[in-house]
């Protein structure tokens, strides 16, 4: 349901929430501040061990992406 209000915007939210449980659609998704996917990723990469360097972090309206480089 949430879905269905939140990110396809639908008109009918239960028809098509009703829609999506009949198809089995699996739908999973994380929510991250800028900072705390930083936080994350150096974790990741100081912590864990793993061999990437952050090259950027660029933003738009309502999201962003991180580029990642292998370092290894």
């Amino acid at each position: 349901r949430e879905w269905s209000l939140l990110v396809d915007e639908a008109a009918d939210v239960e028809a098509h929430a009703a829609k999506l449980m009949r198809e089995d659609c699996s739908i999973h998704f994380h929510v991250w501040t800028p900072d705390a996917f930083m936080e994350l990723l150096e974790h990741a990469r100081d912590e864990l061990g793993m061999p990437f360097a952050i090259a950027e972090l660029a933003f738009n309206q309502h999201e962003f992406i991180a580029v990642l480089t292998r370092t290894e």
